[in-house]
């Protein structure tokens, strides 16, 4: 973590701004960010979980699809985990 006393020289620096986000498992609802998850970008875990990113499994009360079960496409249109990241 940066400390108070170094932000100011290394920010003027590096013409950087650091921020904290709070994690979606302190709020009621995810958080729309990279273009508002679920809407731009799908990742496939290891196990074949296709996710609009790499820890929404851990997101309580939403379902995500198996590559193994269902095909791309219909996760992508159909599945309730990533229709449940569009309407927030």
């Amino acid at each position: 973590m940066m400390s108070a006393e170094s932000r100011p020289r290394l920010t003027a620096k590096a013409r950087l701004r650091f921020v904290f986000v709070l994690p979606d498992y302190y709020g009621d609802v995810p958080k729309a960010c990279m273009d508002g998850w679920g809407r731009r970008f799908i990742v496939v875990s290891p196990d074949g979980f296709a996710l609009p990113y790499h820890l929404a499994h851990t997101l309580p009360g939403i379902d995500f699809d198996t590559v193994r079960r269902c095909s791309l496409g219909d996760i992508w249109h159909e599945s309730p985990g990533f229709n449940a990241f569009r309407t927030r």
